[in-house]
This record gives structure tokens, sequence and C-alpha cells, in this order.
């Protein structure tokens, strides 16, 4: 199987559209079907090519398509050659998931995080799914199989500055994904989730010697989280009580 049409619905989780979502859709357009999840609600679909779909609801992400398998990518994500053609071979195998390395270039450094997600399963009975440092995965019924032998390529800016503008956005589409999918603030969480996601970043592989740019990555990880989660909380203290009728 080649990579012009491989039966993968490849979605791309937006942020802030602009850019880096048309990079991340053309590094996709091999796949069968296109579509984008915008949970803020801020992109139309005037803004995006004729063939790509767009969603809102992350309980609706298997209805954007109709292919076989889904393909699970963030807005700063690209898909390289490699990926088309690992996720070409995973499908003619039959794999029923699979997880992706997710290297992030931040601070003109590449990091390689240890955890990988699951972003290549089965189209039914998958779902969009957040782990505990509110990376983007895929819940399926299925038994995650091997990791593809390929890994996706995150932009995590070539400055602090960039990095930072990126938090803001970063933050609300993942605290629009929170509510969608039930969630709700925890003071727990807000302690543990970001050391979690900091740890996870300082332990990641740099591919040459950087322990400042290690570290300030690994900040910007965490409070990554702890944005999210605040403007979960603001969001939903700002939401009107439901009123009950009493006959």
């Amino acid at each position: 199987m080649n990579t012009a049409d491989v039966p993968v619905l490849a979605v791309v989780v937006a942020t802030r559209g602009g850019t880096r979502l048309d990079a991340a859709l053309a590094s996709v357009d091999w796949a069968r079907e296109r579509a984008v999840l915008d949970p803020v609600g801020e992109i139309t679909p005037a803004q995006l090519p004729p063939d790509v779909r767009l969603g809102r609801d992350s309980g609706s992400l298997a209805a954007l398509g109709s292919a076989a398998w889904l393909l699970l990518l963030g807005e700063h994500e690209l898909a390289t050659a490699q990926v088309a053609a690992a996720c070409a071979a995973a499908v003619r195998d039959g794999a029923s998931a699979r997880p992706i390395a997710v290297e992030v270039e931040m601070l003109g450094v590449c990091f390689a995080p240890r955890v990988r997600p699951v972003r290549l399963a089965s189209r039914e009975g998958s779902a969009l799914g957040l782990d505990r440092t509110l990376e983007l995965e895929l819940r399926s019924r299925s038994t995650p199989g091997r990791a593809l032998d390929a890994a996706l390529l995150a932009k995590g800016g070539e400055s602090v500055a960039a990095a930072v503008d990126a938090l803001e956005p970063a933050g609300r589409a993942l605290a629009a994904l929170l509510a969608q999918l039930g969630r709700h603030p925890r003071p727990l969480a807000l302690a543990v989730d970001p050391l979690a996601a900091f740890l996870r970043t300082l332990r990641a592989r740099p591919t040459r010697s950087a322990r400042m740019a290690r570290w300030v990555a690994a900040v910007l990880t965490g409070y990554r989280v702890i944005l999210a989660h605040a403007m979960l909380w603001e969001w939903q203290h700002a939401q009107p009580a439901t009123v009950r009728v009493v006959a």
C-alpha cells in the first residue's frame, strides 16, 4: 500500500488556527479523510480546505469521517513522510491501536518524551482522551500494540516568547476539551498533574546537551497544565446555576 490514499481519518485538534493548522493539515494530505476538531469554536468552515470537515464536540470524533482508521494529532504537530509510511504499513498489517512517539522541537532543542500515547486506532470504538499531563491520546477498546516506527514532530516554539505566546490558546483549547470530557478542576490535579508534566519533559531524551532549555521547557509544560485547569475552573464558575422548577 502506498501513501497516496491511506484509509485513515486524520483529525487535527485546533488551538488557534492559522499557519500551524494549515501545516498540520498539509502533513496528512495522504489520508483518505481529514477533519479539524475545534473545541473552542473559533474556526469557520471557510477557513479550511473544501475537503476538510469541521467538528466542535470531542464526543463525535469518530463521526467526522468513515475511514476504518483514526489518526489524532494536535495543531502544533506534523506527520512526517515516515509517519505516513508507518501508518500505511500498520493499516496493512491490521493492528488495532498503535502508540506514536511525539518529538518536541522547543527552544532550539528536540526532546523525545519516553511516554508514547496511542494516536492511531480503529475508528469504531475510539474516542479522544487526555492523559494526566493533558497530552492528546485515543482511548480504544483494543489493547495497544507495538509503537509506530516513526514519530510525530511537535513545534513548541523557537524562543521563550513564542512558547509563552502559545500557552494561552493551548490552555483554552485544553480547558474546552476537559469540559467536554466531563472533567472538573480538583485541587489534587492542580498540585500533582503539573508536576507530572514537568517531570515528563525533564526526563525526555534531548538530541544534544541542553540542560537550561530542558528546565525551561519542563516549567512551561507544567504551567500549561495549571493554566488549562484554571481556565476550566473559571469557565465552570461563570456558568449560571441550573434552575429547577418545582410544581
